[in-house]
């Protein structure tokens, strides 16, 4: 219902925040569902062990492509229409 009501109303703005989640193709249904809609701002959040550390950025990359074709994920994360935005989450380490 939430994806239907999205295609109706694309004047208004809706945000996805997506948090630890592998974005695998098992869920491909539902995240193209959602993701692929030009009224959505996606975040997904990540974890990292350092600044460094592009192992799970990388793995969510080839997820994604899997999910949405790699086209589809180059128009939503560049350009001046961003409506993808992967944002790193580094823990403190510990003294």
């Amino acid at each position: 219902e939430w994806v239907d009501e999205i295609r109706q109303n694309l004047e208004c703005p809706y945000e996805l925040y997506i948090f630890g989640h592998s974005l695998d193709k098992t869920d491909k249904d539902v995240l193209e569902l959602l993701i692929c809609n030009d009224n959505v701002q996606t975040k997904i959040y990540y974890h990292r062990k350092s600044n460094d550390d592009k192992k799970e950025l990388g793995k969510l990359i080839r997820n994604l492509v899997r999910v949405i074709g790699a086209k589809e994920l180059i128009r939503r994360t560049g350009g001046s229409h961003k409506t993808i935005e992967f944002i790193p989450q580094t823990l403190p380490e510990a003294d």
